[in-house]
C-alpha cells in the first residue's frame, strides 16, 4: 500500500497518471487498491478544503483512505494527553461521517499524528514522552472503534545523528510496534527534515522488529531435547546438524556492525551513519573513491556502479555540505 500526503488537488491527476503507468493500466489502480491518500486534520476540529477535495477524488475511485488527526497539545488541543485525545477522536469521527456520506466503498484506516508544543517556543515536538503516550492512547481508541491504526512511530526531535536521535526513535517506534500499531510513520525523518541515510537505518530497525515479531517456535524439533541429551554435560553444539539448520534462521544486519573493538579500529572506525552516506562525496568518510583507487591499483579496468545504465556523478565535500 502506497500512501500519499498530497497538498495540492491539481497534483491528483498527475499521481493517478504515474500510478497507471506502474499498474500497466488505469483500471489497474482501482482493481488492486494499492494507492491511498492521507486526509489530515487542520486542528482544532476541522479539515482543509484542499484535503477534502483530494480525499474525494480517491474515494470516487474506491481507493483506501487514511484519516489522520494532527493536534498539537498545548496549541491546537488541550495540553493534557487526555484532552488532546478528546480532540483526536472527535476529528477522526467527524471525518469518518464525511467519508461514509460520500457513498464510497473505500477502505478506511485511522491514525494519529499529534505533537506536543514546546513550552519554551511553541515548536511542535515529535519525540517527547507525552507524545508517545498520546500515540499509544490513540491506538487503543482507534482499535476500540474497530479500525486499523496508524501512528507516528520512530519520531525524534534531534537535529543530528546522535544518541538522542536513536533513543527517541527507539522509544516511540518500538513501543508503538509492541502495542500493535498497523502502520508506523516517520521512517527517515530527522528533526524538521528527511534523510535518505536515516531511512536506510530505520529500515534496518524495522527489519529487526519484524524478526522479533515472528516470535519463538516451540515444538519437538525446536526444543531439541534429543540434541541436548546427545551433547551432554560439558559438550558443545557447534557441529550439530540442528545448529546448522537453525543458525540460518538468525537475523543478520545489512548495515549494523557486529565487529569487536579491534576489528572496528582496523576497519577505520566507521560509524553506522558513515556506512550509509556520502558514497559519491570526495573526501568524506563514506566515499567510494579510496575503494576505486584500490581497484585501479590492483589492475581493474572497470569500476562498479549500481546499475549498468547508471552514470555515477562525483561531488566534493563542500558541494555535499
Amino acid at each position: 500500500l502506497f500512501n500519499q500526503w498530497i497538498v495540492e488537488p491539481a497534483n491528483v491527476p498527475v499521481v493517478f497518471e504515474m500510478a497507471s503507468v506502474l499498474a500497466g493500466s488505469g483500471d489497474g489502480i482501482d482493481r488492486r487498491k494499492w494507492l491511498s491518500c492521507a486526509l489530515v486534520s487542520s486542528s482544532p476540529l476541522s479539515y482543509g478544503e484542499s484535503g477534502l477535495r483530494i480525499a474525494r477524488e480517491y474515494a470516487r475511485r474506491g481507493l483506501p483512505l487514511a484519516i489522520c488527526s494532527a493536534p498539537h497539545a498545548g496549541k491546537t488541543a488541550p495540553a493534557s494527553p487526555a484532552g488532546c485525545l478528546v480532540v483526536c477522536v472527535a476529528e477522526l469521527l467527524a471525518a469518518l461521517v464525511w467519508v461514509r456520506a460520500l457513498d464510497t466503498k473505500s477502505a478506511v484506516a485511522l491514525g494519529n499524528m499529534s505533537a506536543v508544543s514546546n513550552p519554551e517556543n511553541g515548536r511542535a515536538l515529535s519525540g517527547a514522552p507525552e507524545n508517545v503516550l498520546i500515540n499509544l492512547g490513540a491506538h487503543q481508541l482507534i482499535r476500540a472503534l474497530g479500525y486499523c491504526s496508524g501512528g507516528a512511530g520512530f519520531a525524534s526531535d534531534a537535529p543530528d545523528f546522535d544518541l538522542q536521535l536513536g533513543w527517541e526513535k527507539a522509544v516511540s517506534g518500538v513501543l508503538s510496534w509492541a502495542a500493535g500499531c498497523d502502520m508506523l510513520g516517520r521512517a527517515g525523518i530527522i528533526s524538521d527534515g528527511f534523510s535518505l541515510e536515516q531511512l536506510v537505518l530505520d529500515n534496518e530497525v524495522l527489519d529487526m522488529l519484524c524478526r522479533v515479531g515472528e516470535g519463538v517456535v516451540v515444538d519437538d524439533e525446536a526444543l531439541a531435547l534429543e540434541v541436548v541429551k546427545n551433547v551432554g554435560q560439558g559438550g558443545h553444539f557447534l557441529t550439530e546438524d540442528h545448529t546448522v539448520a537453525h543458525a540460518r534462521d538468525f537475523w543478520f544486519p545489512e548495515i549494523f556492525s557486529r565487529k569487536n573493538y579491534a576489528q572496528w579500529v582496523a576497519g577505520g572506525k566507521k560509524t553506522v551513519f558513515s556506512v550509509v552516506r556520502y558514497g559519491n562525496v570526495i573526501g568524506s568518510r563514506g566515499s567510494v573513491v579510496p575503494f576505486f583507487k584500490k581497484l585501479l591499483a590492483q589492475g581493474a579496468t572497470e569500476l562498479p556502479i549500481t546499475h549498468p545504465d547508471m552514470t555515477r556523478f562525483m561531488i566534493t565535500l563542500q558541494q555535499g555540505v
